[in-house]
């Protein structure tokens, strides 16, 4: 048996994109000391978030409109095996 689609709830979505460093973030296996903390390149977070929201449209969520809240980041990770977008849906309860 199929579980429907979510609709007429409210959700939290909390999302990570999980990005490969480039090769230039290391220097002989390590990673160097100046490499950035943070992911500053594209594609920005609120194209993935659309992105993200779409696709789970229509057989996770009936429609993007019932989430009424998105926490998301980009991260780094050191491979390409963990390079990765994780998805939580939480229900609102407030």
């Amino acid at each position: 048996m199929k579980t429907p689609a979510l609709r007429d709830v409210p959700l939290i979505a909390l999302i990570e994109f999980h990005v490969k460093r480039p090769k230039s973030h290391f220097k002989k296996g390590q990673l160097r000391t100046g490499a950035p903390k943070y992911v500053l390149k594209t594609p920005d977070v609120d194209n993935c978030i659309k992105f993200v929201l779409d696709a789970l449209q229509p057989k996770v969520i009936a429609d993007d409109k019932i989430v009424s809240k998105v926490i998301a980041e980009k991260k780094w990770c050191d491979d390409v095996t963990l390079e990765c977008t994780t998805i939580e849906l939480l229900v609102r309860e407030d």
